[in-house]
C-alpha cells in the first residue's frame, strides 16, 4: 500500500507541482486504479499531510523535501507513550536505557524498537504500527530505513521503570550483553560499575 500511495504521490507531484488540482485533473489514474482505489488513496495522502485537501474534490500536494523529511520524524515513542496495552523494552534497547544512554546504537537512518508483548495483544499491536506504516517484525527483523519494530510476544513478562521506560529485569539484559560480550565491553563495564555486579 505504501509503494501505491508513493508511486500516487509522484504521480500528481510531478504533473501539477503545488499547484491546487481537482479530481476531475486526475480521471488518468482510472487507467492504474479502480475509482475506490484512487478515493482510498487520496484520503490516506491527505491523512499522511502528503497533500492537503483544500477543498471538496480539490487537491494540492505537498513539497517533496517536506514529505520524506517526515520519513525520519520520530513516531514510535509517541505511539508507545499513549497506549494502553503493557509492553516494556528488551534486548538492545533495554540496554541502552540501563547504561543511561551512554552509547546508542541506533540513528535517525536506522532506528529499532525491541518491544516485549502479550501474546492476546499482538493483533492489536501489528494493527497499530500498519496505521502507521511502521515496519513491524516477530521476534526477528531485517535492518531498515528509519524506524521499525521487533515485536516479542510472550505469554506473560516482567518489567520495571528504568528512567521513566518500562524495560524488562536486569539480569535478562546482562545475560544478552554477555552473549555478545565483543560488541557490547564498554555496556558491560559500564553496568558493572553503576550496579555493582560483575558482568
Amino acid at each position: 500500500m505504501v509503494n501505491v500511495q508513493l508511486q500516487t504521490y509522484a504521480i500528481l507531484w510531478n504533473k501539477f507541482g503545488n499547484r491546487q488540482f481537482s479530481t476531475k485533473e486526475i480521471r488518468f489514474l482510472d487507467l492504474f486504479m479502480s475509482k475506490s482505489m484512487k478515493k482510498k488513496t487520496l484520503f490516506e495522502l491527505s491523512e499522511k499531510s502528503w497533500m492537503k485537501r483544500e477543498s471538496r474534490g480539490s487537491y494540492r500536494c505537498i513539497d517533496p523535501k517536506v514529505v520524506f523529511e517526515g520519513f525520519f520524524k520520530p513516531r514510535v515513542m509517541v505511539l508507545l507513550k499513549n497506549v494502553k496495552m503493557k509492553w516494556c523494552f528488551y534486548g538492545l534497547n533495554a540496554l541502552e536505557v540501563y547504561a543511561d544512554f551512554s552509547v546508542e546504537h541506533r540513528s535517525w537512518l536506522s532506528s529499532p524498537f525491541y518491544i516485549k508483548i502479550f501474546k492476546k495483544d499482538l493483533k492489536k499491536w501489528l494493527l497499530l504500527f500498519k496505521k502507521h506504516d511502521i515496519p513491524t517484525y516477530i521476534n526477528e527483523s531485517k535492518a531498515e530505513f528509519g524506524e521499525y519494530v521487533i515485536l516479542m510476544p510472550s505469554d506473560e513478562f516482567k518489567s520495571k521503570t528504568v528512567n521513566n521506560y518500562p524495560i524488562e529485569p536486569l539480569e535478562n539484559v546482562i545475560r544478552f550483553a554477555e552473549q555478545r560480550k565483543f560488541e557490547f565491553a564498554y555496556e558491560l563495564k559500564y553496568l558493572g560499575e553503576k550496579y555493582g555486579i560483575r558482568a
